[in-house]
């Protein structure tokens, strides 16, 4: 995922400079952005469509006839710029949806109903929309980057995108609140931070598709958020290794050990055996 620009600005200048030859005429240039989904990349390579822009259109022909040894699904586009933008949209306005429905989710709490109630309610039968479930917080490397780069890109031609930026804050908002729900929870039960033990479910930043990928996660922002206040925090996710999860600084446990005499339970990813439970 680059900045919009990035083939044109950098890329061919950098390889015209090196090689003394000219793009398009001497070698050729495709962008061909790689959107599929961490846990399920090897099979969506084959199911999804493969978007290439390129500097001209043999780039394109030679880059289509690559891609299609393994996926007949070709959609081509204008030039370099529109396969850069392509990505960034995909991730920019799923990061958007998913802002909508936990501010949403903020909302129904003030009007005393069920967020995920309402929202599956909103959904049934209904073809105009899918709203996305609330979550504590968007993690992961794409989700949290990539709008910030549409952002950025917008500004360099002169433009002031505001929803993507809008999401994000949203979206990062959320690590804080449910750390606020935590300490308000202890409050509300009078009991003491050093007494109170909080078990953690699920560490990645998603449970479906099963990733071990702890990078941006929000349950890794919430634990931070939490450890100054509260001590006696233990974690249990189903695919992160027990020696990873030390490696970063956390205690892992096994689901026995970790609800025996806990106050507190934050499931914080959707991974199915929580759904078993």
């Amino acid at each position: 995922t680059v900045p919009v620009g990035t083939c044109r600005k950098l890329v061919i200048p950098l390889i015209e400079k090196i090689s003394k030859l000219k793009a398009g005429e001497d070698f050729y240039l495709s962008f061909a952005p790689e959107r599929t989904i961490e846990g399920r990349a090897l099979e969506e390579l084959r199911v999804l469509p493969q978007v290439i822009g390129g500097v001209n259109e043999a780039s394109v022909d030679l880059t289509t006839r690559l891609f299609k040894t393994i996926n007949h699904l070709i959609v081509p586009v204008q030039n370099l710029e529109a396969a850069e933008v392509v990505k960034l949209l995909n991730n920019s306005f799923r990061d958007v949806s998913f802002a909508y429905a936990n501010e949403i989710a903020q909302a129904c709490e003030k009007f005393g109903v069920n967020a995920f109630e309402v929202i599956e309610a909103a959904n049934r039968g209904y073809p105009r929309n899918k709203i996305p479930s609330p979550s504590p917080g968007v993690g992961g490397l794409c989700l949290v980057k990539d709008p910030w780069i549409l952002v950025n890109s917008a500004k360099q031609v002169g433009f002031n995108t505001k929803l993507p930026a809008l999401g994000r804050e949203i979206n990062e908002g959320m690590t804080k609140l449910v750390a606020k729900k935590v300490s308000a929870f202890a409050v509300r039960n009078k009991i003491k931070p050093k007494d109170m033990k909080i078990l953690v479910l699920g560490v990645a930043f998603k449970g479906e598709p099963e990733t071990s990928d702890m990078r941006f996660s929000p349950a890794v922002d919430i634990i931070k958020e939490l450890q100054p206040k509260f001590k006696n925090i233990v974690v249990h996710d189903p695919v992160i290794k027990t020696s990873e999860l030390k490696k970063a600084g956390f205690k892992p446990v096994s689901l026995v050990a970790g609800f025996q005499d806990s106050n507190c339970v934050l499931v914080l990813n959707n991974h199915h055996s929580f759904r078993d439970l």
